[in-house]
């Protein structure tokens, strides 16, 4: 419908949270690189269930969106934690 209407297609960020160790002792670099491969991971297979959705949407031959038009990046935040995540002793974190 957006596009019909006109608007552009949608852009997905796709963010991947980790924690990282190395020599036994909390690393940035690791968790960040874990983050990215989570990221990487989620990205993919939310492009390929997409891909499956959008082919049914266009059953009927008409063309509404395709995959290649909506743009799915990703990113790494590390050990940073999710915005909205709860905090403290308690949380898990």
């Amino acid at each position: 419908a957006n596009t019909r209407a006109g608007f552009p297609p949608p852009r997905v960020v796709v963010v991947g949270h980790a924690n990282g160790m190395r020599g036994g002792l909390p690393h940035f670099g690791e968790a960040l690189r874990r983050g990215q491969a989570r990221a990487d991971g989620v990205a993919e297979v939310f492009r390929s269930a997409l891909a499956v959705h959008l082919a049914r949407l266009q059953a009927d031959g008409e063309t509404v969106t395709l995959l290649a038009d909506i743009e799915v990046t990703t990113r790494s935040e590390g050990n940073a934690p999710p915005p909205g995540a709860p905090s403290g002793p308690d949380s898990g974190a």
